[in-house]
């Protein structure tokens, strides 16, 4: 392995992506870590997913993290008949109570998933008593979703969209992993990567046993990519 990259939220803007990849220039002795959030708020997260799918085929041993907004886009397609599993409201009491107060396709409505339903030329609508999806999502964006990853451990670094509890184990964090904003230590003394927390003044912040990399490109910020090892940071500006 050369290097170990970590990449910030996305958020739909694929221009700043395509611009860092450039910066970055990936080789195969990389090992490259997305740290969710592909979707919501920006220009194209269609062409993000899409051009994500390309590049885990250059790039295959790549990890695609899953985050908050792709967790509610595949419990919204849940709530429109498009597919089925476990939503997070099936699995974590602590979503229902402190996050969720309308359906998931609310939800993600709510939450940015209005951009990205454009994006793929879509509409969800009401259709009592639940939505119905106009338009199609391709089934290798919908499996793409579906195979994100939870977290990754490395040797030094356990990588994870939002946070993580040392009290309890990771299997039973998906709400923390996802969503929460109390940051703790990690229970086997790595460093924790992180995206989820916008940092101020589209910076990252970088201390020993915590690493930020959601600088806002949602909100007009730009991405960010570090090498962990290294500690070598680029940035990708609106």
């Amino acid at each position: 392995m050369n290097r170990l990259i970590a990449i910030g939220d996305i958020h739909g803007q694929r221009i700043m992506l395509d611009d860092l990849l450039s910066q970055i220039e990936p080789t195969d002795l990389d090992l490259i870590v997305f740290l969710g959030d592909y979707i919501d708020r920006g220009p194209d997260s269609k062409g993000v997913i899409d051009d994500l799918i390309d590049f885990k085929l250059f790039y295959p041993q790549t990890i695609f993290l899953r985050g908050n907004h792709e967790q509610m886009f595949l419990d919204a397609l849940i709530d429109c008949g498009i597919r089925i599993g476990e939503r997070l409201s099936d699995v974590s009491p602590k979503w229902v109570k402190e996050i969720s107060r309308y359906s998931d396709a609310t939800m993600f409505k709510l939450n940015g998933g209005e951009q990205t339903l454009k994006s793929y030329g879509a509409e969800l609508v009401m259709d009592f008593p639940g939505f119905t999806l106009l338009g199609e999502i391709p089934s290798d964006h919908i499996e793409f979703l579906e195979q994100t990853q939870m977290c990754f451990e490395h040797e030094h670094f356990v990588f994870v969209h939002a946070g993580i509890n040392p009290l309890l184990p990771l299997e039973q964090q998906q709400y923390t992993l996802l969503w929460d904003r109390d940051l703790e230590a990690s229970p086997s003394g790595k460093t924790v990567i992180i995206g989820h927390t916008p940092c101020p003044d589209g910076a990252p912040l970088i201390a020993d046993d915590l690493i930020m990399l959601d600088t806002g490109a949602a909100y007009d910020g730009p991405l960010t990519a570090m090498d962990v090892l290294s500690g070598q940071v680029w940035q990708a500006k609106p």
